[in-house]
């Protein structure tokens, strides 16, 4: 059985009984819970926040009640990688089955779920506005120029070069020794990341970001407002490194899943929000 990246807007639209006949697992990584957490607070500001959080929390319980499920908390995980120096999608990673629903409302509701949702915000707000660098002025218009199909194609070219792979390795270790320095951490030797490890999708994710920002909105700042946040949509990105694939209704996600892994490309699923259909995911550039 699949185990695919579940991602909200999936949680948003689904109809009751969907999740009692796919034949998937899911993975829920932590930021869907800050996500989770943030429709509660919206929930307190307008109706339609409040349908929203609603329809997600119901949703969410049938994930729990009917369907095999993987919580990740990424700060557990990626200490996991650094101190065994094992890929957190090893069965004796520490990843827990979501099944008692007083639990994740609590989760949900915790102030230290706030407190790191905070920090995504901050984070998405700074890299949401990057703009390019005047001595990088023909790069990026050259990216600027180029059409969907051939932005795609060359995103999905450069990040699976071998080259480039070695250079993300490189950087994951370079930043999550330091993280680890900093924390107390031990490091063992044989943290070496590589594309099925947690922390080589978080770099991943961060480094196609930018490109893909660039390209489609320029200098000016990436979409930020709910439900469609594009930095929040690549941490779900990031957990496909330890899962099958992808759940999603955002079609702007799947193409960048697309561009990230390509040997998941045949478990990248789109869900339509208007018919209920779950289908594969094929890109008009393939």
């Amino acid at each position: 059985m699949s185990k695919l990246v579940l991602d909200k807007s999936v949680l948003i639209a689904a109809p009751q009984d969907m999740f009692e006949k796919q034949p998937f697992s899911f993975l829920l990584p932590d930021i869907l819970l800050q996500e989770i957490g943030t429709e509660k607070e919206e929930g307190c500001k307008d109706n339609c926040g409040s349908l929203n959080e609603r329809r997600i929390s119901s949703n969410l319980k049938k994930v729990m009640r009917k369907v095999g499920n993987t919580w990740v908390d990424s700060e557990s995980a990626i200490r996991w990688e650094l101190e065994r120096g094992i890929s957190a999608s090893d069965k004796n990673a520490p990843c827990s089955n979501l099944s008692d629903e007083k639990k994740i409302m609590e989760i949900v509701s915790s102030k230290d779920l706030h407190h790191e949702n905070m920090k995504y915000e901050d984070c998405s707000a700074r890299l949401s506005s990057v703009a390019h660098s005047p001595k990088d002025e023909q790069s990026f218009q050259d990216i600027r120029q180029l059409k969907e199909t051939e932005f795609f194609r060359l995103l999905r070219q450069i990040f699976s070069s071998p080259d480039l792979q070695k250079r993300i390795t490189m950087e994951v270790k370079d930043i999550f020794e330091k993280i680890a320095s900093k924390q107390g951490w031990h490091v063992s030797e044989q943290f070496n990341p590589d594309p099925t490890w947690l922390s080589y999708g978080m770099i991943l994710s961060e480094m196609v970001f930018l490109p893909w920002k660039l390209w489609k909105y320029g200098d000016n700042p990436a979409g930020t407002r709910k439900p469609a946040n594009p930095w929040f949509d690549m941490k779900y990105i990031a957990y496909m490194a330890i899962a099958d694939g992808i759940l999603s209704a955002d079609i702007d996600q799947l193409k960048l899943a697309w561009a990230c892994w390509p040997e998941k490309e045949s478990s990248i699923y789109y869900f339509n929000t208007n018919d209920h259909e779950i289908s594969q995911f094929h890109s008009k550039w393939s």
